[in-house]
């Protein structure tokens, strides 16, 4: 009991002080302390964005460029490929369109398939006789 209290009195005064520096930071007084600590995180922040960029490129450009062009060939020609796809599948839906356009003039009121009347799908008699 006495570890489970300890735990919730640290973060009750983890709370307050997070409070306290909230409040202190909005008060007219402390506004020059403020911006001389926003002005120097600011240039602190700078310097590591700028050695974290040199890593980035001294050792992950070098290894990722090796890998890129490797599977960049791959990648283009699947890309081809899927574009091949994607054209003939659409010449063959716009061809099927206009052959059923035509045939539709050419042979008004029947279908290819079913040789019944296009705008009327085949049903069974509706006055079935005994």
């Amino acid at each position: 009991m006495q570890r489970k209290n300890s735990g919730f009195i640290k973060y009750l005064a983890l709370i307050i002080i997070v409070l306290g520096v909230v409040f202190v930071s909005q008060q007219p007084y402390f506004k020059k302390y403020g911006e001389n600590l926003v002005s120097e995180g600011a240039s602190m922040g700078q310097s590591y964005i700028a050695s974290g960029s040199a890593w980035l490129k001294d050792h992950l450009l070098e290894s990722l460029s090796g890998e890129v062009e490797k599977r960049g060939e791959a990648a283009m020609d699947t890309v081809e490929e899927t574009k091949e796809n994607i054209s003939d599948g659409a010449a063959t839906k716009i061809k099927d369109y206009f052959s059923g356009i035509v045939d539709a003039v050419i042979h008004p009121g029947k279908s290819a398939v079913t040789e019944q009347p296009a705008n009327c799908p085949p049903v069974a008699n509706p006055y079935p006789t005994k």
